[in-house]
This record gives C-alpha cells, sequence and structure tokens, in this order.
C-alpha cells in the first residue's frame, strides 16, 4: 500500500512523483513524529479500514485512500474497488510491481494451484508488504 504527497504539496516532486511506501512513511513519521505516535496511528488506520465480504473460493484487490491530518488523525476517503494499476514513474512501477508480486504470492503460495478444497492460509513469509500494517 502506497502511501502518495499530493501534487500540490510544496515537497512534491514532479520527475520522482509523491508515492512512499508504507514501510518508508512509517520510518519517517517515527523519525518525525515518534514510534508511539506512529504505533498508534497505524491502529487507528487499521480500525477504519471496512471489512469486506469475501467468499474464500476468489480474491480481491482493494485501494483505500486515506489523509492524515497534521494531527495524524486518520481519514477514510474512499475504498476503490478496482484501484489503478498504471504507473507514472519508476518508484510507483516497482510499488505496483511489488503489490502484484505479493497478491499473487498471498493468492498462491508457493507456486501450488489450489484446488476447491484447498482450505489454507497463506504463511506468513509469503505476505510481503501486506503486514506492514497489521
Amino acid at each position: 500500500m502506497p502511501a502518495q504527497l499530493s501534487c500540490h504539496q510544496e515537497d512534491y516532486n514532479h520527475i520522482h512523483g509523491g508515492k512512499w511506501t508504507v514501510s518508508n512513511l512509517r520510518l519517517y513519521l517515527e523519525s518525525t513524529r515518534g514510534k508511539e505516535v506512529t504505533s498508534k496511528l497505524f491502529d487507528e488506520i487499521h480500525w477504519i479500514i471496512p471489512v469486506m465480504n469475501n467468499d474464500k473460493h476468489c480474491f480481491e484487490c482493494y485501494g483505500y485512500d486515506i489523509i492524515i491530518d497534521d494531527k495524524l488523525k486518520p481519514w477514510l476517503i474512499e475504498v476503490n474497488a478496482s484501484p489503478s494499476l498504471t504507473s507514472s514513474t519508476a518508484n510507483d512501477r516497482i510499488l505496483k510491481y511489488n503489490l502484484i508480486n505479493d497478491t499473487l504470492n498471498i493468492a498462491v503460495p508457493n507456486g501450488e494451484i489450489p484446488d476447491c478444497k484447498w482450505n489454507k492460509s497463506p504463511p506468513k513469509e509469503v505476505l510481503g508488504n501486506y503486514e506492514i500494517l497489521w
């Protein structure tokens, strides 16, 4: 899940874009606001993300747009049922590639094609960057 700076912000880089990995966002916030405040923010993000009904026989990818205000309060703006996977910069392309790679590793761990009776949770080591928020 990438974090993104608005293109209207002073810090926005028009060549490289404004997207950060969640881990880079966490590192930045820990270094500027402290670990305790950052952990509280990510816990609050976890609680504002709605639980989606799912079927164990299918897989969906959602994009959650969250704004974080200057008091580090997260606000859920929208949930995208079909988030864009197009990229505008090299960094964005890497983020999207990693998202797709992590998604496939969760859906088809170790390249095993599941049958209809397959009822396993993916091992923690294949979760990639999905485990960052949780």
